[in-house]
């Protein structure tokens, strides 16, 4: 382990000084690499293959913040909420205040905390975001929105959802489909209705702006697939 460790930090530090000294085509080759090894990485992530793709991502070792978001997409995929968690905090020990963390990057862990379903911890990584002063994205709302309703916080979720439009945030789908999940498990079927016709406002802007977008109500992809119907 202590040489593979050796191996990732000598080939981080030589992509480093490349990248700042090295020659026009070293450092083209060089980003060629990254990018490969982002593809790969997110290539695995996709087929559920976290450990081979962090593998991959420790070898080479390059650390900028798109090849860790890269790294954080892939843990999210594969529900790994204690590898994303551990990526949050070596990213952390990293950075200072004059360099926080951004917000898609602790929005990729609350990803993976929701699919994992460790939802109070990803709440957690939300006030902890708000807390540094970074300013959430609309994806980071979505994913709080969701994760209150599964904790049958559904009121915060509205509060939530009023919190984000007052400082002029557009919610997105997912930010419907989380209030009107929410509200249906509440039992407060009245609000659910209210954003579900949200939701379908929602869906078709976004399909009017991508006419190749489908206009489908599809639950969201970290949503527990539907129980298929009972055999008679």
């Amino acid at each position: 382990v202590s040489s593979r460790s050796s191996s990732s930090s000598s080939s981080s530090s030589r992509f480093l000084m490349l990248r700042d000294t090295g020659s026009v085509e070293e450092r083209q080759r060089m980003g060629a690499m990254a990018r490969t090894v982002r593809h790969v990485v997110q290539t695995l992530g996709e087929a559920r293959k976290f450990t081979l793709a962090s593998r991959v991502f420790r070898t080479f070792g390059f650390d900028s913040a798109e090849d860790y978001q890269t790294l954080l997409n892939a843990a999210a995929a594969g529900s790994r909420w204690e590898e994303a968690l551990q990526i949050r905090a070596e990213l952390q020990a990293r950075s200072d205040s004059n360099a926080p963390l951004k917000a898609p990057l602790l929005t990729a862990v609350m990803r993976a905390c929701t699919k994992g379903k460790q939802h109070e911890r990803g709440i957690q990584v939300f006030e902890r975001m708000c807390e540094q002063r970074i300013v959430p994205d609309v994806q980071a709302y979505s994913s709080l929105i969701r994760m209150l309703g599964r904790t049958g916080r559904w009121q915060d979720a509205m509060r939530v959802y009023v919190g984000m439009t007052s400082v002029r945030l557009q919610p997105d789908m997912a930010c419907y489909q989380g209030l009107v999940q929410a509200c249906e498990r509440g039992g407060n079927r009245v609000a659910a209705l209210m954003y579900l016709e949200s939701l379908v406002d929602s869906a078709y802007s976004e399909t009017l702006v991508d006419p190749q977008q489908k206009l489908t109500l599809q639950t969201v992809d970290d949503e527990d697939p539907p129980a298929p119907p009972a055999k008679k």
